[in-house]
């Protein structure tokens, strides 16, 4: 747990200065603004991740979990960086005008791995069935998804 949590506290300067802006509204922000951004989304994570350990009465694998979603959280940026660089170097290429569809199939891909990926931590953490652990996931994205860009327009407001 300790080591998981270690890597996400790292990765939230690496999200910052290195990703590119997602949305309009992040365009917008500084760095400084999107690095208390990030700060902020950990402990909604952690809570959320806790919450739906609790809810299934196995909060004492919290911990399991949330090394489980960091670890597999990290597989996936590597994916993706991968995919990030075969798409740079196939965009330098002759057959540049098939990117698109390239781009749209590799992270296709990347986010149903990421979702059987981080749905299996749920799975053989919890000991439940494969439809609550798939739920489990999509909640627990729900809430990074919406909860970011929630801080994201409650910044602006």
């Amino acid at each position: 747990f300790w080591w998981a949590l270690a890597i996400n506290i790292l990765a939230v300067p690496v999200a910052v200065w290195f990703s590119p802006p997602a949305t309009e509204i992040e365009e917008a922000l500084t760095n400084l603004q999107k690095f208390y951004l990030e700060v902020a989304m950990l402990p909604i994570v952690l809570i959320t991740i806790y919450t739906l350990a609790f809810a299934h009465r196995r909060h004492e694998k919290f911990t399991v979990i949330y090394a489980g979603i960091t670890y597999s959280g990290v597989a996936i940026a590597g994916v993706l960086l991968v995919v990030e660089q075969l798409i740079a170097l196939y965009g330098q290429s002759l057959y540049m005008q098939d990117a698109p569809m390239l781009v749209h199939s590799l992270l296709f891909i990347a986010l149903l791995w990421m979702l059987v990926l981080m749905s299996f931590v749920f799975k053989t953490a919890l000991n439940i069935g494969a439809a609550a652990s798939l739920i489990m996931t999509s909640i627990l994205l729900f809430v990074i998804i919406v909860g970011r860009l929630w801080l994201q327009i409650w910044w602006f407001s």
